[in-house]
């Protein structure tokens, strides 16, 4: 399976790709934009993406990918949400 991770951050962004089939993991930085997230989304063909819930987060679902996010609650407990609708035609 393929994963792509994603660390938001302000102005640029650290995505890390890992192949579950070879454990190998692999880091890239990008800008935070719509634009940088799509290129990545389809140079990496991922399975599955994981990132923080935020409004950045519609453009993976947009784009068609299952993601997992999470966001942080006051007292450092974490909420997850799944999408998983697949709106490639």
């Amino acid at each position: 399976m393929k994963i792509l991770a994603i660390n938001l951050g302000k102005y640029n962004s650290v995505a890390c790709q890992l192949d579950t089939s070879s454990n190998q993991p692999e880091y890239e930085t990008i800008g935070t934009h719509r634009y940088y997230i799509e290129q990545l989304l389809t140079k990496t063909q991922p399975e599955l993406v994981v990132m923080e819930t935020c409004s950045i987060t519609v453009w993976v679902h947009e784009f068609g990918v299952p993601c997992i996010g999470s966001q942080s609650q006051p007292g450092g407990v974490a909420v997850e949400e799944r999408q998983t609708e697949d709106r490639r035609g």
